[in-house]
This record gives C-alpha cells, sequence and structure tokens, in this order.
C-alpha cells in the first residue's frame, strides 16, 4: 500500500441491540479471502436473542452470506439455549462454511404449580454453505435456519 487508505466497502451489521465482533471473529475461506463474523444481541427478562452475520470479504467487497438468529428463553420449568458454531469445511477453492445451532432444552428445577414445560431435548441443525463459482456466491444446502427462525418467533 503505497497510496494512503481508503475505505474500500462497507457492510450493514447492526442487526440488534449491541453488535461486536463473534468468537471466532474470522476464519479464512480461500487463498486471498475471509469470513467475518458479527453477533448483535440483547435481552429481555427471560428471552436472549442473538444475530450472527457471515460477511465475506472478496475481491476487495464484503457480502453478507447469512444472517443466523437463535433464541435462548427461560421460564419457570425449563431453560432453552441455542448455541452456534462455525467452522471450516473442505477446501476447493472455497471452503465450505459448516453452521450448526445446538439447541438444549433442559429442566431449570423450579415449582411451576400447572405451568407445562416443553419436553426436555437436544437437536442439532447444520447448513453448509457451498461457493457457487457461476453466480460468485456462497449458497446453503438447506433452509433450516429459515425454518428455525420462523419456530424461535413463534417463541416470543
Amino acid at each position: 500500500m503505497a497510496d494512503e487508505p481508503r475505505l474500500l466497502d462497507a457492510a450493514h451489521v447492526g442487526f440488534n441491540r449491541f453488535t461486536s465482533f463473534s468468537e471466532p471473529s474470522l476464519l479464512s475461506v480461500g487463498i486471498a479471502d475471509d469470513l467475518l463474523m458479527t453477533r448483535g444481541t440483547h435481552s429481555n427478562s427471560n428471552q436472549a436473542y442473538a444475530t450472527t452475520a457471515l460477511i465475506l470479504a472478496h475481491d476487495g467487497r464484503l457480502e453478507l452470506v447469512d444472517a443466523i438468529s437463535t433464541f435462548d428463553d427461560r421460564a419457570c420449568a425449563y431453560e432453552r439455549s441455542q448455541r452456534l458454531d462455525i467452522r471450516q469445511g473442505e477446501v476447493a477453492p472455497f471452503s465450505d462454511i459448516v453452521a450448526t445451532v445446538t439447541e438444549l432444552t433442559a429442566a431449570a428445577g423450579e415449582e411451576c404449580g400447572d405451568a407445562s414445560a416443553p419436553e426436555l431435548s437436544s437437536r442439532t441443525i447444520t447448513v453448509t454453505y457451498r461457493w457457487d463459482a457461476a453466480r460468485q456466491l456462497y449458497r446453503p444446502d438447506t433452509d433450516a435456519f429459515d425454518v428455525l427462525a420462523r419456530e424461535n418467533e413463534a417463541r416470543f
């Protein structure tokens, strides 16, 4: 860089009240390409909301790959949590991006009178984003995170 630094691109990442880089915040997905991850959160009394943005830095531009929403809720009879894990998959020439949400519904151990709790359970939801060379973007292999977002919205 011989010249003064200049802004090449910008991305809107304010999906929620408190926004920061997630952990991890960077994942190498190609020779000169990275996936940046930000996380926006907020919470109410017994609910916590998070949106993780997957942003591809490719050819000097920023492109939103996806925004993944997770939701934690708690009542007197149960606690439900959703944890997101992002990892690099197979490389050729762009890495797959493998995103997994693990949902756990556990007993809270409190007396609730007549209140009913959902079934205690654990499930994982995985979406693999694969590089589409013709369209020059990542595409999900399923709409499972859209389905999860609708399920979570119904719980608000």
